[in-house]
């Protein structure tokens, strides 16, 4: 009441942007393991050839990128991909890709979208490991999609309880099912090696 914030609304907002980062952590997690059913399609090594500048090497990812598209397309005969998954170390490379277009103030709960690129919606997100990426399609319909993701209730509050001790306990819940469709929509890469200027801190004990 002091400062004029309502408890019970920064709760709900809270509860369901948690509830939204866990979805959003399995649907990725879903797609990244189809992706890797037929294994790492693809691998390409940040380490700098000699001779070669770090802004003409890293630039040389699109070639993979281009790569994932055909094989995609190869596999169906009909659709590219229009997303991208990265992990947050491969975002470094892709700022030096000709043709990437950041998101002005990206907004962040756990995965979010980064940018664009040629069409690919792009987002970053901490369930994939270091290195990993992976390409897919979401279509309008379920013969162009790689996976579904069906919300039967959205977020809903219980009422208030009251606890033993004076005070009060509220719940959030939703229901929803997913399932991969296409594993055939999906394809997986690993950008490999150390960055050459990210160096971890090391504990002066």
């Amino acid at each position: 009441t002091d400062y004029g914030f309502s408890l019970d609304k920064q709760i709900a907002e809270q509860a369901c942007g948690e509830l939204a980062y866990e979805i959003d952590t399995e649907i990725v997690e879903m797609l990244a393991e189809g992706a890797k059913e037929g294994g790492v399609a693809l691998k390409w090594s940040r380490e700098l050839p000699v001779g070669v500048s770090k802004f003409e090497h890293y630039n040389g990812f699109l070639e993979v990128i281009e790569e994932a598209k055909a094989i995609i397309y190869n596999r169906t005969k009909k659709f590219h991909p229009n997303y991208m998954v990265i992990a947050a170390d491969v975002l470094p490379v892709l700022r030096f890709v000709n043709g990437f277009t950041a998101v002005k103030n990206a907004k962040m709960n756990g995965p979010y979208k980064v940018g664009e690129l040629d069409g690919l919606n792009i987002y970053v997100s901490p369930a994939l490991g270091e290195g990993e990426f992976f390409l897919g399609l979401n279509g309008s319909d379920m013969m162009s999609s790689a996976g579904v993701y069906a919300p039967y209730m959205a977020i809903v509050p219980t009422q208030l309880l009251g606890t033993p001790d004076g005070g009060l306990a509220q719940g959030f819940s939703t229901w929803y099912a997913k399932a991969l469709l296409n594993k055939n929509l999906l394809v997986a890469g690993k950008v490999e090696g150390k960055s050459n200027t990210y160096r971890p801190v090391e504990s002066s004990k």
